[in-house]
């Protein structure tokens, strides 16, 4: 059983109720009826599902800090844990805390890299990730070994991209959970505008306006830059030194 990967497709609101309250109910605990419904209703993506790790983890936990003895699993208890949110925050940070000293800041910028600026979830592939921890002068010798262990605690998954590999968080909570700071919020928006901006200008050879210009350079030494960034980049620059030329030729 342990050589093949199989994929357990995301459960309905009906299923992921089965799935929270039998097993524990064979270990004598007891959910509330309204402790299953808040759970369900945090958990539940735009069409309804509930991806399993995710709710495995809620449960876990909720049984996890109940006091010795007690069984029941109350309303109380998931408001005082902070609800799905403060839970799955709380085991972000405890599979931090239990990786080896080494490899925590890897473990953390990759966490930050499958966040958007706007805190939701990327895509990306192992040779993206390289890349940027490179630029931040982060070492990747152990990348691959991070990437495995952050799947088995079933923080990331993989999913399909141009016909390859790549790695996205499991939930959109977890996205939240991701705290940034301003500089790394400033660094992912220019990354994302670049992103953009080149994809306008393979279709319609569109430059950078000057604002563009301005917010992308002030990051640039910290920005993923392929070699069309970086014609793009050129050209764009190149056109604003015409434009300031022709602008003082007038006046």
């Amino acid at each position: 059983p342990f050589d093949k990967e199989f994929l357990l497709r995301p459960l309905t609101l009906t299923e992921a109720r089965r799935a929270l309250s039998l097993p524990a109910l064979k270990q004598d605990y007891v959910y509330q009826p309204d402790v299953l419904n808040n759970i369900l209703r945090d958990l539940a993506s735009a069409r309804g599902e509930i991806s399993p790790p995710q709710l495995q983890l809620v449960g876990s936990a909720l049984i996890g800090t109940l006091p010795a003895g007690r069984t029941k699993i109350t309303l109380h208890d998931y408001i005082d844990s902070g609800r799905a949110t403060g839970v799955l925050h709380d085991y972000l940070e405890h599979l931090l805390g239990r990786l080896p000293n080494r490899v925590r800041r890897l473990a953390r910028t990759i966490l930050e890299s499958l966040v958007r600026e706007d805190q939701t979830r990327d895509i990306r592939t192992a040779d993206s990730l390289r890349v940027e921890l490179e630029v931040l002068h982060i070492t990747t010798e152990h990348l691959g070994e991070v990437l495995h262990a952050l799947r088995e605690n079933h923080v990331l998954r993989l999913v399909e991209i141009d016909g390859g590999p790549a790695y996205e968080l499991v939930h959109d909570y977890l996205a939240m959970q991701i705290r940034l700071d301003p500089e790394t919020i400033a660094r992912k928006a220019a990354q994302e505008l670049l992103d953009r901006r080149v994809k306008d200008y393979q279709r319609y050879e569109s430059l950078l306006t000057r604002q563009e210009l301005s917010v992308i350079l002030a990051q640039r030494d910290q920005l993923r830059l392929t070699d069309s960034a970086q014609t793009l980049l050129a050209r764009s620059q190149s056109a604003q030194r015409r434009q300031r030329r022709i602008a003082l030729s007038l006046s």
